[in-house]
């Protein structure tokens, strides 16, 4: 009963959490194959945790959240192929961002880590970009 209870105390505050901008650490991973060390993910949101759940680790996405909702939304899909644009990484810094989503696919391929990322074809949108 108390496991239960615990796991629907955890998912409810992953949810929680995943509205502001956060995943846990291992949802992240499986996501992406890893953690993004650009930006606000990784950097500042590395080892965040919660009064609510202390030994929790959450990450902060920043400017990967929508690119991040948008991965999970075409696993969940099936759909292979995936365009991000400008707007998928608020608008800053984009090839900094392109290029560690590929380098994270091209890791998970590399060593055969499962994650959504993995298995989608990502293109970018450089009109976009203004290019």
């Amino acid at each position: 009963m108390a496991n239960k209870l615990a796991q629907t105390y955890h998912s409810l505050l992953d949810k929680l959490m995943e509205k502001g901008g956060y995943v846990t650490e291992e949802r992240c991973i499986e996501v992406f194959g890893g953690i993004p060390k650009f930006g606000n993910a990784g950097l500042v949101g590395m080892g965040c945790t919660t009064i609510f759940s202390p030994k929790r680790k959450y990450i902060q996405l920043g400017p990967f959240e929508k690119a991040y909702q948008k991965i999970i939304q075409a696993g969940e899909t099936g759909t292979d192929e995936l365009t991000l644009a400008k707007n998928d990484f608020n608008g800053s810094a984009t090839f900094v961002y392109i290029s560690e989503l590929n380098t994270l696919q091209e890791q998970a391929r590399e060593s055969g880590k499962k994650s959504v990322l993995r298995d989608i074809e990502l293109k970018f949108d450089y009109e976009s970009l203004g290019l």
